[in-house]
């Protein structure tokens, strides 16, 4: 039988990944890119397990005006 794991994320964030086309020391920074996931600790490691072939599942506290952004962020429909 193929070991399932269970992680708890108690404390979602979404996570803001910037990416700048150049950078120089002094001068102002500009986002070329600017992207949004649904991250957390629990949620994370599940992605990896994942990836790594082991069926995991992450249960996420959700609340607030951010649970329906972040429920689309992880795919999951609100």
């Amino acid at each position: 039988m193929r070991p399932s794991v269970l992680t708890v994320t108690l404390n979602p964030a979404i996570d803001l990944h910037l990416e700048v086309a150049r950078w120089s020391e002094g001068e102002p920074v500009r986002a070329a890119v600017v992207r949004r996931a649904a991250g957390g600790k629990g949620l994370n490691v599940a992605r990896v397990l994942t990836e790594l072939g082991v069926a995991a599942t992450a249960a996420v506290a959700l609340g607030g005006p951010d649970a329906a952004v972040y429920q689309a962020l992880a795919g999951k429909p609100p």
